[in-house]
């Protein structure tokens, strides 16, 4: 679509991000990648300034409302080999829409002159969740925030633009934390400079790899799963004997405490270094917890409420059924993604 200014803050927002990278475009030709309807314009001089938009609409708007600067589909501009021609490439909420962030970044490196800076704006992975809420009430964009792709913290970013031959110049917070400005210089001693060839990324191509369980792992689950046995089986006996409450609500009450300690376990001692951001992976686990809760509590009261089976017994049986789900699915998605710094060259 021509343009995302749907949400009640996207037009207070978007004046921030150009806040926030205007500085950077006073001189030197400027390549605004992602341009939109381009707002850019009015920091650029026309004959230093080039847009790009993959939205074809969002290019024919910009042509008509700025008709002294050029503009160009993402088809147009590809169609040309790169040049090393560009100061300053700006790109404004745009990498956390990418499916391939490392491979762009690559494809920008090539195009910048000696020194050139690549400056971006991207929101904060910790803020991501406040993003989608605030998306649903109508004060975001819903239709960014339906293709956002990921979200990249400092040291994400950083991974991925050592790769192609970028060094981090600049690198702040602004909107209370909630954006990040990250402005990146080419740097001309690199290798990813001198062999004007980025280098590879991982074998996904987006600078993090989902890390498979090992064996290790899986010995650390079975521990805590077995020191959560425990402590939610005779847990729930003392609450339900020793204080007399209820078994259904000794049971719920002793679940949720150890949700708590699973998650600071499974983060720092089950599966240590594949960590993404605390508060993003804590609602991401909350979340599949209590599903797995859930599900837990309704297998209890089948066989214990419905089916009339001893509480102690049902309590074993729920827990051996749900361990070997847990451990694959918390290491394969919950805790699996690992930032990977570029090998030496």
């Amino acid at each position: 679509m021509a343009d995302q200014m749907t949400g009640l803050l996207s037009p207070f927002l978007r004046r921030r991000r150009l806040a926030a990278v205007g500085p950077f475009v006073k001189t030197g030709k400027v390549l605004d990648f992602g341009c939109g309807v381009g707002e850019l314009v009015r920091d650029v001089a026309p004959e230093r300034y080039l847009g790009v938009d993959l939205d074809a609409e969002s290019i024919k708007a910009a042509r008509e409302l700025h008709p002294g600067h050029a503009f160009q589909t993402l088809q147009e501009f590809e169609s040309s080999p790169p040049s090393r021609e560009f100061d300053v490439i700006s790109a404004l909420a745009l990498i956390e829409h990418l499916p391939d962030p490392g491979a762009w970044l690559a494809s920008m490196a090539v195009r910048l002159k000696p020194e050139g800076l690549l400056v971006i704006t991207t929101p904060h992975p910790s803020m991501r969740w406040v993003h989608d809420f605030g998306a649903k009430l109508g004060i975001f964009s819903r239709e960014a925030a339906d293709e956002h792709e990921d979200m990249l913290d400092r040291s994400a970013l950083l991974s991925l633009a050592k790769v192609s031959g970028l060094g981090l110049s600049e690198y702040r917070r602004f909107l209370f934390g909630c954006n990040q400005l990250a402005v990146f210089r080419l740097e001309t001693e690199s290798p990813g400079f001198q062999n004007a060839e980025p280098a590879s990324l991982d074998a996904s191509g987006e600078g993090y790899s989902r890390v498979k369980p090992d064996v290790g792992a899986a010995f650390r689950f079975a521990l805590l799963s077995a020191t959560s046995f425990l402590v939610i089986f005779f847990l729930t006996i003392f609450l339900h004997e020793s204080l007399r409450v209820r078994e259904e609500w000794a049971f719920a009450i002793v679940l949720f405490l150890t949700m708590v300690m699973n998650f600071l376990m499974l983060r720092y001692f089950v599966y240590p270094g594949k960590h993404s951001h605390f508060f993003r992976q804590l609602g991401v686990f909350i979340v599949s917890s209590l599903s797995f809760r859930g599900l837990e509590y309704v297998l209890f009261l089948m066989f214990h409420s419905w089916l009339g089976l001893p509480y102690r017994v049902v309590i074993v049986g729920t827990l051996v059924t749900t361990f070997m789900v847990k451990f694959f699915y918390f290491g394969s998605v919950v805790f699996s993604r690992r930032i990977v710094e570029p090998e030496p060259v």
